[in-house]
């Protein structure tokens, strides 16, 4: 079992966080939260895209936690707020995360970390750069589940103002849909093996078979009906 220290707070609530090291977080969010704002939080700190994993309280409701998971504080939740769970790696530089950081994308939403841990320093092939084309190669596959459903209504409405024209355009369209929507079956998947990750304790290449077989199941049932 992974060994880890509590990572303690200052006199104002703020946590001082190293660079180089993996951490654990639970995170107390103020309004709505969704994934992928409390993982742009993570992402603008400095923290890995690679190995960054969020669980939702659902999520987490659903799924057993790791068995190296550590005690966590007595927290209960109050109105309109939530508690979630995030496990990743600080690679860009050292900073100390205060109380009540904005969370991208959601508005009037704002996140506190209430308990942290520190699971050792990272390897060195873990850190790899965050800036340039690799930042740029992560930030559209982790922007992947908002880029879909933004394309997704955007053909839909191109698809209704273009009904009346002729064939071929209409024939272009939904093939453009069908790439969309391999996109949205991807996107789908990477969200379910980061919850296998962080829920059940799975490596990454047994949440990549995994979720590959059910998605298997999934079209084989589809067909069945």
């Amino acid at each position: 079992m992974i060994r880890c220290r509590p990572i303690p707070f200052d006199q104002e609530g703020s946590i001082p966080l190293p660079a180089g090291h993996l951490y654990r977080f639970v995170l107390l969010c103020h309004g709505e939260a969704d994934e992928i704002g409390v993982s742009r939080l993570f992402e603008d700190m400095g923290f890995s895209l690679e190995d960054l994993v969020v669980s939702s309280p659902e999520s987490w409701d659903e799924n057993p936690r790791p068995r190296d998971w550590p005690t966590e504080s007595p927290i209960e939740p109050g109105e309109n707020e939530t508690l979630w769970r995030c496990s990743g790696s600080l690679v860009d530089s050292s900073l100390t995360v205060g109380r009540d950081q904005r969370i991208p994308g959601c508005r009037d939403t704002t996140a506190s970390i209430v308990d942290a841990w520190e699971y050792g320093p990272i390897s060195p092939a873990a850190r790899a750069p965050t800036t340039g084309a690799a930042k740029e190669e992560a930030q559209k596959k982790h922007d992947r589940s908002t880029l879909v459903i933004v394309g997704l209504t955007a053909l839909a409405g191109f698809a209704l103002w273009t009904m009346g024209e002729r064939q071929t355009r209409v024939d272009a369209e939904e093939e453009r849909m069908a790439e969309v929507e391999e996109r949205a079956e991807r996107a789908r998947r990477e969200v379910r093996i980061r919850e296998l990750m962080l829920g059940n304790g799975h490596t990454r290449p047994d949440a990549e078979a995994i979720a590959e077989t059910e998605t298997w199941r999934e079209h084989v049932a589809a067909e069945a009906v």
